[in-house]
């Protein structure tokens, strides 16, 4: 028999999450603050047990949708564009600039 303890507390149900934390969050806070330009101060300032919360209620395919926009990962005409995939990577809607995230929401 075997149990696990992590910060003087046995862990049961969060076993699988906690192993992930362990594997992953310190690349992933990294990545977060490097990409938006936050501070340690401004990470800490977002509620992410909410937001995890909210975002695992959602979906599969909401959860890939939020992921995508929140890590700049749409496939925009600028990605496609980049990828080969698209000679110019205009906007189909109004076609007359490259299809960015900030153009989409201002198309």
């Amino acid at each position: 028999e075997a149990v696990l303890y992590h910060s003087g507390s046995m862990v049961t149900t969060t076993f699988r999450e906690l192993v992930y934390q362990q594997i992953f969050a310190k690349d992933l806070v990294s990545n977060i603050k490097k990409k938006t330009g936050w501070t340690a101060a401004q990470f800490e300032r977002v509620a992410w047990e909410p937001y995890a919360k909210a975002f695992r209620g959602q979906s599969n395919f909401r959860q890939i949708s939020v992921m995508k926009l929140s890590h700049d990962l749409w496939n925009t005409g600028k990605q496609k564009k980049l990828f080969g995939q698209d000679e110019h990577g205009l906007c189909p809607v109004c076609t007359s600039t490259i299809e960015t995230m900030e153009h989409i929401f201002q198309c």
